[in-house]
């Protein structure tokens, strides 16, 4: 599987502009509390996707 990576990297302009509007969303307030799951499937069959899920866990978290 190769990634697919962005057309061309982001200017810092565009990075500021992504945050201003970020900033400026309006808050979702009275839907309870919301859950993120992460799950990963670790069985021998599948090591080169846990290989895979392991280096992208240890980038979100480094």
């Amino acid at each position: 599987m190769i990634p697919k990576l962005p057309d061309k990297k982001s200017s810092g302009q565009d990075i500021q502009a992504f945050i201003g509007k970020v900033k400026n969303a309006p808050l979702v307030t009275g839907v309870g509390k919301g859950r993120l799951i992460f799950a990963m499937d670790a069985t021998a069959s599948r090591e080169h996707c846990w290989d895979m899920a392991s280096q992208q866990h240890a980038a979100m978290f480094a």
